[in-house]
């Protein structure tokens, strides 16, 4: 079986990268639409969150923040 050439495998990683980066921006737009769409605006002043709500946002922060660490700020209970 032949090698892969430099510029073959720079060109393979290139593919690869861009599926990757791909895939991580349609994830982070899906989970934005997601927060947007079942929860509750916090700014607005007249929303009313269940519990179940605060939890899940919560929690749901804190994961995230803590796939970026030394980026976030831990929500306390």
């Amino acid at each position: 079986m032949p090698r892969m050439t430099v510029d073959e495998r720079q060109a393979a990683n290139v593919d690869a990268y861009r599926a990757a980066m791909s895939a991580f921006w349609g994830n982070m737009t899906a989970l934005e639409q997601i927060v947007t769409e079942d929860f509750p605006d916090a700014i607005d002043g007249t929303s009313a969150p269940t519990r179940y709500q605060v939890d899940a946002i919560r929690d749901l922060g804190n994961r995230v923040g803590a796939l970026v660490e030394g980026y976030s700020v831990t929500v306390p209970f």
